[in-house]
């Protein structure tokens, strides 16, 4: 059974030519997908939805967001189908769960103009009859086909367009309205896909998809196998890294799809490897070769494979070089050549090849600086530690402070726990320092751990020593704090991070990437990168902070700051136009 289960799983990445099941709708059939398929929670809410009220339910997202699996999930749920049931273009069904009709329409998208009308026409008949209606469509066909529906009718094409993108983005699990017609928008691209991949892994680690794997010709010595192994044993460990790179992906605007993810992590499991072809691939370097934690990052051995780059997640992990970085066992591996620090099942793979290509290759100092084989053995032990160091979670933080960014672990723990007294003043103190570092300039010396002042600077000028003031925010005027937020996709509690002044009206979000751009700023770094759209955001509110926070002492008071050795100082100069003089305060 274990070598039709590898086989299925190649064919769902996209690193080859064989993906027959990379989509959802050939799945369905298949017998395994019964076996590694997740119920998403997203799913049980609208089943409550169409139980509570007839409802029109629109499924919308990127090819891959998991759309017409959610659909077959839902129709499975109210017994409306079987479950190896393959979906047709269009369909009523019973929902036993409340004897109501349901409709669905397995991809409008596919559909020709006029059938797309007609089936927005039949699921509002379904609708009004007491029943519901679920349409799975991409955005584009989407919009085209309610301005099509809407053709005949005095409704603006315009403000159709307009109705559909605003739900879309919201995606508030709220009902709204597409010109007359009441429908719930659900924008699968704008879920968080990271939840379910701990939950997927289990799934493909499956004991029972693994039956008589051991009893092979190889045996131990195959590759995927010994994969196998080392993951079910070593799971935790593996989520861990796995969950944490996905997220970091998906809140620097790299969000994967489900498709995607499950492609990365059938890729990393076999590598592709044709089990009829094992026999004539070096036995001796084979298991390392294959390692998960080469696979994982795109590599064969030591070499980059092309057609791995094929999947988005590991030309995205190759990118960031994160096996190139120094990190907390380089101590150990390199200068002590301790591998201790790995788990059992990858530290006799690690050192056994360490002791291959460093000790009888007999490298001279210069050759393990600056040659290219050594660097590249280097990377390749980091990628096993990464993945499979032994590490308590205060050591598996600082790992992740060095791969991604300082701030990333707390983000984490924000994200799932909220902020303390203590987090929240210390983040306070970074976003205020940056805030600072924003507006005035790198002028460390007029900088107040109390005040925030508002100058007029010139541009190109970082340093002066006298500064028109017109206006200054104290340090209790910010708060940052965590809210929880709804989660309707997830058991597990979120936390959005935001600040607030108090003169401002609204809350500020600080998502992952401008928090990372804050505590670069506020620790020194002299050259940073942001998304256009939050450096808009931040122009915008420096903007509102200079007419909110300016002074209103009145036209003849002139604030200067000045920089003195004692410190920054503020000198008030009024201007008494009667007398012709000018009074220092």
């Amino acid at each position: 059974m274990h070598t039709q289960y590898i086989r299925y799983l190649q064919s769902m990445n996209n690193a080859n030519s064989s993906n027959d099941n990379a989509i959802a709708e050939s799945q369905f059939s298949n017998p395994f997908y019964e076996k590694i398929r997740v119920e998403r929670k997203i799913g049980s809410y609208l089943i409550q939805k169409i139980k509570d009220k007839s409802s029109f339910i629109i499924l919308t997202g990127h090819a891959g967001d998991g759309k017409t699996s959610l659909l077959h999930q839902i129709l499975r749920q109210v017994d409306a189908i079987p479950a190896e049931e393959q979906l047709k273009e269009e369909d009523i069904v019973q929902n036993k769960v409340n004897g109501q009709p349901l409709y669905y329409v397995k991809d409008m998208s596919e559909l020709v103009s006029d059938k797309q009308k007609n089936c927005i026409q039949k699921g509002l008949d379904t609708v009004n009859t007491g029943g519901s209606s679920i349409i799975v469509s991409n955005t584009g066909p989407l919009i085209e086909a309610f301005k099509n529906f809407y053709a005949e009718s005095a409704l603006d094409k315009d403000e159709i367009e307009m109705d559909i993108l605003k739900l879309m983005d919201e995606n508030s699990f709220k009902e709204g309205f597409i010109g007359e017609i009441s429908v719930l928008v659900i924008n699968l691209a704008l879920l968080d896909n990271t939840d379910i991949v701990p939950l997927l892994i289990d799934n493909l680690l499956n004991e029972e998809l693994w039956i008589d794997s051991n009893t092979c010709e190889l045996g131990s010595s195959c590759p995927v196998y010994n994969n196998y192994l080392t993951l079910k044993k070593h799971q935790e460990q593996f989520k861990r890294f796995a969950i944490n790179y996905y997220r970091w992906l998906a809140d620097n605007d790299k969000r994967l799809t489900i498709r995607q993810i499950l492609s990365h992590l059938s890729y990393a499991i076999t590598g592709n490897l044709q089990c009829h072809k094992l026999n004539i691939i070096n036995r001796q370097t084979i298991l390392f070769d294959y390692h998960i934690s080469n696979l994982f990052f795109g590599y064969v051995g030591f070499t980059e494979n092309e057609d791995a780059l094929k999947i988005k997640s590991i030309a995205e992990i190759q990118k960031m070089k994160l096996d190139e970085k120094k990190l907390i066992f380089d101590q150990d591996l390199f200068v002590k050549e301790n591998f201790d620090v790995l788990v059992e099942e990858v530290r006799t793979i690690t050192k056994n090849t360490w002791d291959y290509f460093m000790r009888r290759r007999l490298f001279n100092t210069e050759q393990l600086l600056y040659e290219k084989e050594p660097f590249l053995i280097r990377k390749a032990m980091r990628r096993m530690g990464i993945l499979f160091a032994e590490m308590d979670e205060q050591q598996a933080d600082h790992l992740f402070g060095i791969l991604y960014s300082p701030i990333y672990p707390k983000y984490l723990s924000y994200r799932k726990n909220g902020m303390r007294i203590r987090s929240k003043r210390q983040l306070k103190e970074i976003v205020f320092k940056a805030l600072q570092v924003l507006i005035m300039g790198d002028s460390s010396d007029v900088y107040s751990d109390s005040v925030l002042y508002l100058p007029l600077k010139r541009d190109g000028l970082n340093n002066q020593n006298v500064y028109l003031l017109v206006g200054k925010i104290d340090f209790d005027s910010l708060v940052v704090d965590t809210e929880q937020i709804e989660n309707t996709i997830s058991d597990e509690p979120i936390y959005n991070i935001y600040m607030k002044f108090d003169r401002l009206s609204q809350n500020y979000l600080l998502p992952l990437p401008l928090l990372d751009y804050f505590y670069q700023i506020a620790n020194g770094s002299l050259s940073t990168k942001l998304n256009p759209v939050l450096s808009h955001g931040i122009h915008r509110l420096k903007a509102q902070l200079y007419k909110e926070y300016q002074f209103t002492d009145g036209e003849e008071v002139i604030k200067l700051l000045i920089q003195t050795l004692q410190g920054p100082k503020i000198i008030d100069i009024e201007l008494d136009p009667d007398n012709n003089k000018l009074y220092f305060d």
